[in-house]
């Protein structure tokens, strides 16, 4: 009982790890096409 509760505390846990990982990437890969947009704006 104890250990299956372990298993899906730890399943949830890297779930949501992987969603943050997930979001951080896409939030700096838009913030760098905001750059390379707004420095071809700028030229």
């Amino acid at each position: 009982m104890m250990a299956s509760r372990l298993y899906v505390f730890l399943r949830i846990r890297s779930g949501s790890q992987t969603l943050f990982s997930t979001t951080m990437l896409l939030a700096i890969f838009k913030l760098k096409a905001r750059q390379k947009l707004s420095l071809n704006m700028m030229a």
